[in-house]
């Protein structure tokens, strides 16, 4: 199996007939497929069961070549929180930050031998 790419933009990935592909989409924050692929038997995101980290599983279709193209889509939600404390004086203040991230990220599958 070849991967390359760069911050999650576009991976290409190589692999083979009915081998299976896994990408750890651990800290990615709450995935879904945009854009499905056409040449697959299983294209999905789960829970890996032995670890408890999120992944986006494919395999191709029974005995498939070619290219095949995913699209997912990963929104992440940062919270920060800072205090500015003068011992619990009036005036004393905490700030509250929430920011919303959405990345966008193709997978590229080549299946061939």
């Amino acid at each position: 199996m070849l991967i390359t790419g760069t911050d999650g933009e576009t991976i290409n990935v190589r692999i083979a007939p009915n081998q299976p592909y896994q990408m750890d989409l651990t800290g990615a924050g709450t995935i879904s497929i945009l854009r499905q692929g056409i040449h697959f038997s299983v294209s999905e995101t789960i829970v890996n069961s032995e670890n408890g980290t999120q992944v986006y599983k494919y395999i191709p279709a029974k005995d498939f070549t070619g290219n095949d193209k995913v699209e997912l889509v990963s929104n992440k939600t940062e919270e920060n929180l800072s205090a500015s404390n003068s011992g619990g004086c009036p005036g004393s203040s905490n700030t509250y930050t929430s920011s919303i991230g959405t990345k966008y990220t193709t997978i590229k599958i080549t299946v061939s031998n």
